[in-house]
């Protein structure tokens, strides 16, 4: 699965929209998010801004369900998160050669919640400040200063700054909180990280999506913002009673939305969507007709944690 978000995402990256498209069409991945097993300490060469480690549960294809009251729409808190929780600090480096390692202390949020692991992203810069490669590790959380992204000749060579951000966290309870805005696939970090008032433009939606029928993907799209708009990347996300969930994308509807005006579209899903208890869609992304965007990354269903 994280292939298949990482392709596309890339795809997107380099502008075609379409192609990006037409691989979600011939990989059935796009339609159903699957089983990665998490372990402590494990990590990946995966630079996609969605966390490649995390756990992902099986969601089984099918008919689209009869329940009328599935088609409702919740609202989830981390749709508004614009900040950062806990703290992943650089210590110092350990060992030589292959065998030099970058340790970090972390610091569980506030609130006394057990944690039992996080999703970490190690950022490298030169000394210019100048980003050089990012890194995804999924660890747990140790009292001790703990060896985190590459080693050895792994860590690119001109790097003279490490930074850490948490990504997730998942408690003992089950519960989670998380932020997909402080990784991006369309700009690199900045060194220091994005301030809170950056993140805070990432928040929110700007079209609110109600569906209409998953099966056939009609929805309706209201523009809550004040410009109008040339298309957007739709998703729907259906929920089992499990919590579990799917994904099932459209990376480009051409759709002309006038501030405050409410349209019908149509999406084009690769898969049908499976039975779900409920089901969102949302609008990862927002195109305006004057050739800016909006982009909230916790609206997507791929970088959902429960899934």
């Amino acid at each position: 699965m994280a292939y298949v978000a990482n392709t596309v995402r890339t795809l997107k990256k380099l502008g075609l929209v379409a192609f990006a498209a037409l691989f979600c069409v011939v990989d059935v991945g796009c339609g159903a998010k699957k089983d990665t097993k998490k372990s402590d300490d494990d990590s990946s060469e995966d630079s996609s801004d969605s966390d490649s480690s995390s756990k992902k549960k099986k969601h089984k294809k099918g008919a689209a369900s009869a329940e009328a009251s599935s088609e409702s729409k919740s609202r989830h808190p981390y749709f508004d998160e614009a900040g950062r929780q806990g703290k992943c600090e650089f210590v110092k480096y350990e060992g030589d050669g292959k065998d030099k390692k970058a340790l970090f202390k972390m610091t569980p949020p506030a609130g006394g919640k057990k944690v039992d692991y996080v999703q970490t992203w190690l950022f490298y810069y030169d000394k210019s400040g100048k980003h050089l490669s990012r890194y995804p590790h999924s660890t747990s959380m140790k009292a001790e200063p703990q060896a985190l992204g590459q080693e050895g000749d792994k860590i690119p060579k001109d790097t003279a700054t490490i930074e850490c951000e948490i990504t997730r966290i998942t408690f003992e309870d089950k519960t989670f909180w998380f932020n997909g805005n402080l990784v991006r696939n369309e700009e690199d970090r900045p060194k220091g990280g994005y301030p809170e008032s950056e993140l805070k433009t990432h928040t929110g939606e700007k079209v609110a999506v109600e569906v209409v029928d998953a099966k056939t993907g009609k929805v309706k799209l209201k523009n809550l913002g004040d410009k109008p708009v040339e298309s957007v990347e739709l998703e729907l996300i259906p929920f089992k009673a499990d919590g579990s969930h799917g994904w099932f994308p459209d990376f480009n509807v051409p759709v002309k939305i006038k501030p405050g005006e409410t349209v019908e579209a149509t999406m084009k899903l690769s898969n049908p969507v499976g039975d779900y208890k409920t089901i969102e869609g949302t609008a990862p992304e927002v195109r305006y007709e004057d050739g800016t965007k909006f982009i909230n990354h916790n609206l997507s269903g791929f970088d959902l944690p429960g899934g």
